[in-house]
């Protein structure tokens, strides 16, 4: 996929001057540096006026302003234009009625949030995608206003009506530092964040498709892992089924109360969404909303059997369904855990209330999972492995001491050390995971792969070549 750069424009109506000098600009400079390597994108900002959807004049002013410039970088040849740092939803609506008819390259829709979450009017994120798709954006987004962080909330908002979405936040707000003033947001930061993006959406229906192009029958959704905040499982679910794939729907006691709980498998049922993986679910002080309130009506257990009854057809509270449920149930269990015949035991226990699958922790302990695979083996139930391919060995330090569930051998973490970092530490990960999968292969009814920070490509690399288990009667 080839990046852009981009050309911007004021937004006053401009002169025939200024609109052959942009073009000439445009092609002189913009077309020759980036070739066949990159799209060139023109920019367009908002007027600096204060729209008013009842002055006709204005608004009309305001219309030509766009259709101006537009006409102007669609002769140039741009690639795609991008409409950004718009505050107000009447003049975003102005200016996709003015430029939407002149063209067919892409148009990128972008408005700026205040630190609530909110364009100047008050309108929420998951409003203005939907307004924005409707009026004939090809991809929306949030740029500028605020940091990573409260772009991250809002672009996560605006996944459900389906289209690609962009980040492009600022800095963050500045502070004065011995007389000077700041921003304190590191390039690290920035790169933290990025991986955020992608995980929750941004690139999620490329990487199925290409998951699916390798063979992938299955794509797992968290619900709040680790407590932090995602978008909705059922939202992304409904992308990725449209893409071919099955999705396998976390769903966590931690957020809801029984009766949302219910509401929700109920609307997912409703969707054609089926596979679900039941967990109790990491505590709310875990997460980036430790002041978050934990509900925990049920625990895993708890929930499996309430599943377990709407597959019957029997409601929590004893009565019955005008119909009943559909779901394949499975739920996790940790090979590395200390207890493990309390693992084991719970396991049991899971089984009994209706699990029909369980999926792993990562495994990194060749012996530990042989004992765990020996000692769940009488209960019937087809094992997932999970597999996390280790990205450097500060990454797997951080996992072995501060993920709950997670234990890395120190052998494995000896490798990790001497793989140094970048390429060559993540390709020391994916070449541990191969390992791992092809000892339990035969043992195992499929592989469930987490690559860290949400690239898929990694999931891809530890899945090239292997040879699926061979299918099980029953």
């Amino acid at each position: 996929m080839r990046g852009f750069l981009s050309v911007a424009m004021r937004s006053q109506a401009p002169c025939a001057s200024a609109l052959a000098f942009t073009q000439s600009r445009v092609k002189g400079i913009a077309k020759r540096v980036a070739g066949e390597r990159a799209l060139v994108a023109g920019s367009i900002g908002p007027t600096g006026l204060i729209p008013d959807a009842f002055d006709a004049e204005l608004m009309t002013r305001i219309r030509r302003a766009f259709g101006g410039q537009a006409r102007a970088l669609v002769a140039a040849g741009v690639d795609l234009i991008i409409l950004e740092t718009f505050r107000h939803p009447v003049e975003m609506q102005a200016a996709l009625a003015a430029v939407r008819p002149l063209t067919r390259i892409p148009i990128v829709a972008t408005m700026t949030f205040d630190e609530e979450g909110r364009t100047a009017d008050g309108l929420a994120p998951e409003r203005i995608a939907t307004l924005l798709a409707s009026w004939g954006a090809d991809v929306v987004g949030a740029n500028c206003g605020e940091g990573p962080s409260k772009t991250f909330d809002v672009v996560t908002r605006m996944l459900g009506p389906g289209l690609p979405v962009i980040a492009q936040p600022n800095a963050g707000h500045p502070s004065r530092v011995e007389g000077r003033v700041l921003y304190m947001a590191t390039p690290e930061y920035f790169g933290e964040y990025t991986s955020r993006f992608i995980g929750a959406g941004t690139r999620a229906i490329e990487g199925t498709r290409a998951l699916k192009a390798a063979g992938v029958r299955f794509v797992n959704i968290a619900d709040g892992p680790r407590a932090t905040a995602r978008m909705s499982p059922l939202a992304l679910a409904c992308l990725l089924a449209r893409e071919g794939v099955e999705p396998i729907i976390h769903v966590t006691c931690r957020d809801r109360n029984l009766l949302g709980i219910q509401a929700d498998l109920l609307g997912a049922h409703s969707l054609g969404l089926h596979n679900l993986l039941i967990i109790t679910g990491d505590p709310s002080k875990l997460g980036d909303y430790p002041e978050a309130t934990t509900v925990y009506d049920l625990d895993s257990v708890g929930l499996l059997r309430l599943v377990s009854g709407l597959n019957r057809g029997i409601e929590p509270s004893g009565r019955g369904m005008p119909g009943a449920t559909a779901f394949v149930l499975g739920s996790g269990a940790e090979p590395g855990a200390g207890d493990l015949d309390h693992e084991v035991e719970r396991v049991a226990r899971k089984v009994a209330a209706g699990a029909e699958f369980i999926m792993t922790q990562p495994v990194y302990d060749l012996e530990r999972m042989d004992l765990f695979l020996s000692r769940v083996a009488p209960l019937g139930v087809p094992v997932v492995m999970g597999l996390l391919p280790l990205a450097s060995h500060r990454n797997a330090e951080f996992l072995h001491n501060e993920v709950p569930g997670m234990s890395i051998p120190e052998a494995i973490r000896e490798r990790m050390r001497l793989a140094g970092s970048g390429p060559s530490a993540r390709e020391e990960g994916i070449r541990i995971a191969r390992e791992v999968a092809e000892a339990f292969l035969p043992r195992v009814r499929g592989l469930y792969v987490m690559p860290p920070f949400d690239r898929y490509e990694i999931a891809l690399a530890v899945l090239d070549g292997l040879k699926p288990p061979a299918p099980r009667a029953g």
